[in-house]
């Protein structure tokens, strides 16, 4: 999903080819959220009274492939799944601070910080499986539309797939070779058992003095993650 940010507070998300949907515009001065099918058709609903663009332009609004449902998440109320033909609610998943997610046809796997990752049902919102994190834990990246990276957990970045089974674990030392006291994932993409990320790192100094920092605070890194396999 592409999102762009189109002023005020709303934002427009693309989707990929193979999903019904081809677009959706969360508009914050309608407070309407309408969703655009590649067969020309638009539908238009009322957004949730809680709905927070700020909050939810880090997401996007994430749809079903074939066009049946849409999701949202709330950092106070958890994840919403609502239908694509009435607007209405179809289920609410009641856990706090609901994050990123990815999504097949039968389930979501969302990221809920200081919980971690949980796999749930598409059909009727219920608890299929659990990734347990502390509450030091609050790191989540989608790597691609299938797996996330999580962490940190016990000096680890872990990528899971949708059935929350570890596929990398990837030690800290990894990430960041150089041990920058401030060292921040921006971006990270899984391709073909190599993880790029990019983001910022710091020394202290710098980090105190961030008015100063300059491109070379900026890194772009490849890991080869052959190594980091996680046997079964």
């Amino acid at each position: 999903m592409e999102i762009i940010r189109t002023g005020n507070g709303s934002f427009e998300c693309f989707y990929p080819e193979d999903t019904y949907v081809s677009h959706s515009i969360s508009d914050n001065d309608n407070n309407t959220l309408t969703f655009e099918f590649k067969s020309g058709e638009k539908r238009s609903f009322a957004s949730p009274k809680w709905f927070s663009s700020a909050y939810n332009v880090q997401f996007g609004i994430s749809v079903s492939k074939d066009g049946e449902r849409f999701f949202i998440q709330s950092w106070e109320k958890g994840l919403f799944c609502y239908s694509l033909k009435t607007g209405d609610l179809c289920w609410h998943f009641k856990r706090k601070h609901a994050w990123d997610m990815i999504l097949d046809a039968d389930k979501c796997v969302c990221f809920f910080t200081d919980w971690g990752a949980a796999s749930i049902s598409v059909l009727d919102g219920t608890l299929i499986d659990r990734y347990s994190l502390t509450t030091d834990s609050w790191f989540c990246k989608i790597v691609d539309e299938t797996h996330m990276m999580l962490g940190p957990k016990r000096g680890t970045y872990t990528i899971i797939d949708m059935d929350l089974n570890e596929l990398y674990r990837i030690p800290v030392s990894a990430l960041n070779p150089s041990g920058f006291y401030n060292f921040i994932v921006k971006k990270a993409e899984l391709h073909d058992a190599v993880l790029e990320i990019s983001g910022i790192e710091q020394t202290a100094d710098e980090m105190h003095k961030w008015w100063e920092s300059t491109e070379k605070n900026s890194f772009r890194r490849l890991i080869q993650l052959d190594r980091f396999i996680v046997k079964t």
